[in-house]
């Protein structure tokens, strides 16, 4: 076994607020479990403990008396008002999990495959609004590549004899 960790970005904007901009940031750490570490087909398990900061911003033209532009199909002439420009940001950081598992193939010594990694996902986090706790559930799927490192002699390291000194 060994300690993993895994630091993950999502950004979207948002359907039914255009041009607001939310990200999602976690970091997480936890021990996953191989099974069949010896052959070449390795399925795992994982129980991810951590932080997500969560982040939304916006763009916005402020004029003098506190109208907000832009409205929608509104046109004025240029000069007629000082526009200032501001960006609107608001953060959270609450509690992170992911459990889950996949299957690695190794196709040499030092790459495997990942063809299906899945996760599901929770975050608590504080409301923009009122600070009150909200928990979202969340299914994360992933594949890739994974580049192997391996430390000969490592306490964690079952596959290796024990060496006796006399």
């Amino acid at each position: 076994m060994h300690a993993g960790s895994l630091f993950n970005i999502a950004n979207s904007g948002t359907l039914n607020r255009p041009g607001v901009d939310h990200t999602l940031v976690n970091f997480v750490l936890g021990p996953p479990y191989t099974f069949h570490r010896h052959s070449r087909w390795v399925p795992f398990a994982q129980a991810l403990f951590g932080r997500a900061r969560a982040t939304r911003c916006t763009s916005v033209t402020l004029f003098d008396g506190g109208i907000v532009w832009p409205p929608p199909g509104l046109i004025v002439p240029p000069g007629t008002l000082e526009p200032v420009d501001a960006t609107l940001r608001a953060e959270r950081t609450g509690f992170a999990m992911l459990i889950g598992g996949g299957l690695d193939i190794k196709v040499s010594k030092h790459i495997a495959l990942r063809p299906i990694g899945a996760d599901y996902y929770f975050t608590r986090l504080p409301t923009f609004i009122t600070g009150d706790d909200t928990d979202k559930n969340y299914f994360r799927y992933s594949a890739g590549v994974n580049f192997l490192f391996e430390q000969l002699n490592s306490p964690f390291d079952t596959r290796l004899e024990p060496v006796v000194h006399v």
